[in-house]
C-alpha cells in the first residue's frame, strides 16, 4: 500500500469513527389513555458527561446549574382521543428529559427519581416519569405513570395512564462503516 492509499484508508478510518460512537436514536411509546390513544416518539442523545445517563433541561439548564443538551433531537406525538385531540411536539417543547442508560424503560429505576419526560406546548402538557411528576415512582400498576392536560377556557382535556414509557436504542448500522472503509482499503 502506498502513502496516498494510507492516507485516503486512515480517512475513511475517521469518517467511520463517528458511526461506531456518539449520538444513539431512542424510539419510546406508552399506551392505555382512554380510547387506546398511544403516544410514541424518539430522542437523540449522547452521554457526554460519562454518567450513564441522557439529561436535558430546556435551554441545556441542568442537574446543579450546570448547562448540559445530552438531547439533539426530539419528537413525540398523541394519537388522540374523545378527551385530547391528537398533537405532535418537537424539541423546543421539552422542558426536562432524564433518560437512565439500562436498556428498560422510563422509571424502570426506583435510585434515580428525576428519570422522566416533560414537555408543554400553548394548551397542551405531557409528563410521564417520576421527575416531572413529583418523584413518584410508578409502579405500573397504582401510581400514575403518564399525563395530558389541555387548558383551555372551559372544561379542558385530561387523560392518564398506569403503562410505563417503554424506551429502545435504534440499533446502529456499524456494517455500512466498517463496509465503506473495506471497499476502501481494497480499492486503493
Amino acid at each position: 500500500m502506498d502513502a496516498h492509499s494510507a492516507s485516503l484508508t486512515a480517512m475513511l478510518a475517521m469518517a467511520a469513527a463517528p458511526a461506531l460512537a456518539g449520538s444513539v436514536t431512542y424510539n419510546f411509546s406508552q399506551g392505555g389513555y382512554a380510547d387506546g390513544a398511544t403516544i410514541k416518539g424518539y430522542f437523540v442523545g449522547e452521554d457526554i458527561d460519562g454518567n450513564g445517563e441522557l439529561v436535558y433541561f430546556g435551554e441545556g439548564i441542568g442537574e446543579g446549574g450546570i448547562a448540559i443538551s445530552e438531547i439533539t433531537d426530539f419528537s413525540l406525538s398523541f394519537s388522540g382521543n374523545s378527551l385530547i385531540d391528537s398533537f405532535t411536539f418537537g424539541l423546543s417543547a421539552v422542558f426536562g428529559l432524564a433518560y437512565t442508560l439500562d436498556g428498560g424503560p422510563l422509571d424502570d429505576n426506583a435510585d434515580v427519581a428525576v428519570e422522566g419526560i416533560g414537555a408543554s406546548a400553548f394548551e397542551l402538557e405531557y409528563l410521564a416519569g417520576p421527575g416531572p411528576m413529583n418523584g413518584v415512582p410508578c409502579d405500573g400498576a397504582t401510581v400514575v405513570c403518564g399525563v395530558i392536560s389541555q387548558f383551555i377556557e372551559g372544561p379542558g382535556g385530561f387523560d392518564q395512564t398506569f403503562e410505563l414509557v417503554q424506551v429502545n436504542a435504534v440499533p446502529v448500522p456499524v456494517a455500512l462503516p466498517l463496509m465503506m472503509f473495506a471497499i476502501g482499503a481494497l480499492v486503493f
